[in-house]
């Protein structure tokens, strides 16, 4: 699929070129000075639910003779994705003769200057007008028309969010290219950035539906602890050896559900609870067994061990994870306190409370 975008690509431009680089090799037009057009992005809904198919469309509105035409169609990445196939129409084939391609790739080099590909994703659309004996199509659209459209998609895990949708201004790829007589290719001309007005609209919709997270299992009235900010979840049983009793402590809300990762050890320290949504990832969270820093999810000297050697300068621990479950009484470093409490809690000499470890 991305060779096949790839070669649209090459296409495009290649078309571009022909159609229009070797028109204005003779071009004659002059600007009237007051060109103008109006982009709005339009879409057939205002809310959708999560991994609903949305059509996007664009308007043009024109007072001159457009010959070629290139929006990049920018949206929030969060709320939206591009799918396989994003079914590119073009809506006024009777007037915009020529040709419409899409660069949907989403690799970056359709970004906008502003909008972080982090951030945003993109659907380059081009259109060229076709020439033939010397008369070169355009798009004259004083009352306004829909000229083309295609399909995002609202993700799974975009429930509750709103995402905007819009052609950005700042964007320096227009073609302001225009042609003075329709029927001589010759009078083709470009158009000034300083006189040429440009409006652009845009459209925010929601995402409506239920926002699958983790909650503790209230039939079991657990007590675990979800630490949204740093994506942890810890009050579990020493020993915990199955999915199952891991969802006594914990499960998913509304339709969701869990996909448990294990460490190499077991379903201790830094293994993976995933959340998902109609088999997307949508929240993922790290679980935290206090003492247990190889994360077989038992605490004993072997534990103690360890984090004696990290205290004594013999091994760094890298994982945010291993470091919580290590610091026992809560001072923000691993020392050879930590260490003490882990030899006398593995010793059966003190408990260790999992929900209130300090």
């Amino acid at each position: 699929m991305k060779i096949t975008k790839k070669i649209l690509s090459v296409i495009l431009s290649v078309v571009l070129a022909v159609a229009v680089l070797g028109v204005c090799a003779s071009a004659e037009g002059t600007a009237n000075g007051d060109e103008s057009m109006t982009v709005t992005v339009k879409t057939d809904k205002d809310e959708y639910a999560p991994g609903d198919d949305v059509t996007v469309t664009v308007s043009l509105k024109t007072n001159y003779n457009m010959t070629a035409f290139r929006f990049p169609v920018v949206f929030n990445s969060d709320v939206f994705e591009i799918p396989n196939l994003i079914g590119l129409t073009a809506l006024n084939t009777a007037k915009a003769k020529g040709t419409i391609l899409a660069n949907s790739l989403n690799d970056g080099s359709t970004t906008v200057e502003g909008y972080d590909s982090s951030e945003f994703s993109c659907v380059l659309v081009q259109w060229t007008a076709g020439v033939s004996d010397s008369t070169l199509g355009c798009l004259n659209l004083p009352d306004g028309e829909d000229v083309f459209s295609f399909k995002i998609k609202a993700k799974s895990s975009a429930a509750g969010k709103e995402g905007t949708i819009l052609v950005p201004s700042e964007y320096k790829g227009f073609y302001n290219q225009a042609i003075q007589t329709p029927t001589d290719a010759t009078t083709i001309y470009y158009i000034d950035d300083a006189k040429f007005t440009k409006e652009f609209i845009s459209k925010t919709v929601s995402v409506v539906g239920e926002t699958v997270d983790l909650v503790p299992n209230a039939a079991y009235d657990s007590q675990a602890v979800i630490d949204k900010d740093r994506m942890f979840v810890y009050g579990f049983d020493v020993g915990m050896g199955t999915t199952a009793e891991l969802k006594q402590k914990v499960i998913a809300s509304g339709s969701g559900t869990l996909k448990v990762v294990y460490t190499d050890y077991g379903l201790g320290t830094g293994a993976k609870i995933n959340v998902l949504s109609d088999d997307t990832v949508v929240k993922s969270y790290t679980v935290i067994i206090f003492g247990d820093v190889n994360g077989d999810a038992v605490i004993d000297t072997n534990d103690s061990s360890d984090v004696l050697s990290a205290a004594s300068g013999l091994k760094d621990y890298e994982d945010d994870c291993i470091i919580m479950a290590a610091d026992l009484n809560g001072d923000g470093s691993v020392d050879t306190m930590d260490s003490g409490i882990i030899f006398s809690v593995a010793s059966a000499i003190i408990d260790l409370d999992q929900v209130h470890p300090y």
